[in-house]
């Protein structure tokens, strides 16, 4: 898709003269996301857990899990109805990329495509990258940093492994597994993501039981609110930044 060789848009974000936070505005498809993040930058744990529960064969299939598609299809046959899906994190992120269709059999059979041709031209470690940078996460969060700094209120770089199971678990059905207005769904998605780590012998015991111990204790972060009327000012002014620091004074601009 011809938006994948594209920078994907980004909030634009105020900053104080010492660099706090002010504001975070959506960007223009009205979702609140982050700068993209390098590979290097990425959690080990979140990028495990990910591959655990979505897919498994990632590094070794060609675009397309024949393994898991049959294994669907044998799952749904026996459910009579739609139970388990196949697509491969290509496949996911293709479909992402790509403007919003019917989903024929057509537009899979396309897609799956545009994902055989991306498993041979990109290195898997920047499909998986950029997957982790464009997915939704619930809650108009797009990417993982945009996520943890939304739930956790903290950088990527903080997160815990009890956090990044539930992060990984999160893209599934971000609407159903909303932690913030469904927190049970959401917590026993995030243990069956920690039992496939220890499953796969990703973690080892004691890491699995610390993490399934560990509370999650929400911190939603919805952009601020600080400055309201500076940034008004400088959103007509400024234009085609992602990151811009005024000359206010953050702990000075509350008592004014």
């Amino acid at each position: 898709p011809p938006a994948l060789l594209k920078p994907r848009p980004v909030s634009a974000r105020y900053l104080s003269r010492d660099g706090a936070p002010l504001r975070q505005l959506l960007d223009e498809t009205g979702q609140r996301s982050a700068p993209e993040v390098e590979w290097e930058a990425i959690p080990p744990h979140l990028i495990q857990a990910v591959v655990a529960v979505e897919d498994q064969r990632f590094f070794s299939h060609g675009g397309i899990d024949w393994l898991a598609i049959c294994r669907a299809a044998r799952d749904n046959l026996k459910a009579g109805r739609v139970v388990s899906g196949a697509s491969t994190l290509p496949q996911q992120l293709v479909k992402i990329s790509s403007p919003k269709a019917p989903r024929t059999l057509w537009r899979k059979f396309v897609e799956s495509q545009q994902a055989r041709r991306l498993v041979r031209e990109w290195p898997r470690r920047r499909i998986l990258s950029a997957w982790l940078n464009r997915v939704s996460y619930g809650n108009l969060l797009i990417g993982c940093q945009a996520a943890s700094e939304g739930y956790f209120n903290k950088p990527l770089s903080d997160l815990t492994l009890a956090e990044c199971a539930l992060l990984a678990g999160l893209p599934q059905s971000p609407a159903r597994l909303n932690p913030l207005r469904q927190p049970e769904p959401a917590l026993k998605r995030q243990r069956h993501v920690l039992e496939r780590l220890r499953e796969e012998k990703i973690i080892d015991e004691e890491s699995y039981q610390h993490a399934m111990a560990q509370p999650l204790v929400y911190m939603p972060f919805h952009g601020g609110f600080a400055a309201p009327h500076a940034v008004d000012l400088l959103r007509g002014q400024v234009t085609g930044q992602s990151l811009l620091r005024t000359t206010l004074h953050a702990t000075l601009q509350p008592r004014v």
